[in-house]
């Protein structure tokens, strides 16, 4: 469980706040499940379970960040995918490859991937094994290698349309 909590915090993504709501809300997610957070009880609350596509589970789920129409998205990394996901029931919806399979390490391809939005309406996505940075398209999550970052990010932010990203590893910077 300690360490289900400390991915959920690594992976935690501010939500608006309502009215209705006792306290600021995030929501976080731990492989293929979505918590959501009351930031002022620091309590998590199942939401769901990703689910399938294609017969296999969306899981190795991370970057959760805010999209378009501020819905929910998330890197799939068991199938290299962008997702949208419910906040009602944690349901994630496929919306496509990024095109890249084969171009990571081991037996699971692993990339290690990080993603934000920014407010170009595109996402950004990094390898910390490839130590590459990608723009993806919000539509078909086509990703356009931008190039190298020559550090292992693994995690990533906009802000003011400038992208920062933290190291891990030896190197562990703000970028």
């Amino acid at each position: 469980m300690r360490m289900r909590a400390c991915i959920i915090a690594a992976m935690l993504s501010i939500a608006p706040i309502s009215l209705a709501q006792a306290g600021p809300m995030a929501y976080g997610v731990a492989y293929d499940e979505l918590y959501r957070i009351d930031l002022g009880t620091r309590q998590a609350t199942y939401v769901g379970r990703a689910g399938d596509y294609a017969g296999s589970p969306l899981a190795a789920l991370s970057g959760l960040t805010y999209g378009p129409a501020n819905e929910l998205y998330a890197v799939a990394g068991t199938q290299k995918a962008l997702v949208r996901i419910s906040a009602g029931n944690g349901a994630a919806s496929f919306v496509g490859n990024f095109g890249l399979a084969g171009q990571g390490q081991g037996q699971f391809d692993a990339l290690d991937l990080s993603m934000t939005y920014g407010c170009d309406g595109s996402f950004w996505l990094t390898s910390a094994i490839k130590k590459d940075l990608w723009r993806v398209n919000a539509q078909t999550a086509a990703a356009t290698l931008v190039g190298s970052t020559g550090r292992q990010i693994s995690g990533l932010t906009m802000r003011n349309g400038v992208l920062y990203g933290t190291g891990i590893g030896s190197d562990q910077g703000l970028y």
